[in-house]
């Protein structure tokens, strides 16, 4: 008898820890941790763009044009980067109009601005001579631009530049912003 209560025991606590380990989560519950999105992880999506003008306007994602001091300092704006995203500069890389010098700045500022005006990321040298008599430059660089926002370049000269052309490419990713 005693071997009968053992084992109606030993099948009630089978049963209860059993029971127990299937009852603990609620149904449906997730029973392996949630997947995390990191929004700065590799996976990040490649984005770049060219900016086009000349000394007299926009040609090409180019908008806001506006020339200073004479005609030697320039700012524009960009493309504005796509809703939900946020656009991470990591290169930029530019052919600028010859000043006959090859003193420079190249700057993306966070407002329009007829000078460096808080800057998020700027160049000043050194710039090489190319084979068309323009100055070339090609920096690292770091500057976020937010959903809906343009970035604001600005470009000063030493002197009055002697051609027309000029591009400015913009290289990084784009990451969501939630």
């Amino acid at each position: 008898m005693r071997s009968d209560v053992r084992s109606y025991l030993r099948a009630v606590a089978l049963g209860l820890l059993l029971g127990s380990s299937t009852m603990a989560l609620p149904a449906g519950a997730q029973t392996r941790a949630a997947s995390v999105k990191d929004v700065d992880a590799p996976g990040r999506v490649p984005y770049e763009y060219a900016i086009e003008w000349t000394r007299y306007g926009c040609s090409t994602n180019c908008s806001a044009f506006v020339a200073y001091n004479g005609g030697r300092a320039f700012q524009f704006d960009g493309v504005a980067v796509p809703a939900g995203k946020r656009f991470i500069v990591q290169s930029v890389t530019a052919t600028l109009p010859s000043s006959g010098s090859a003193t420079a700045v190249i700057a993306l500022n966070n407002a329009q601005s007829d000078s460096l005006y808080r800057p998020k990321w700027s160049f000043f040298g050194p710039f090489f001579a190319t084979t068309q008599g323009t100055l070339g430059m090609t920096s690292a660089a770091f500057a976020t631009i937010e959903a809906g926002q343009s970035p604001h370049v600005y470009l000063d000269f030493a002197g009055n530049p002697t051609n027309n052309f000029v591009f400015v490419t913009l290289s990084g990713y784009l990451i969501d912003t939630n």
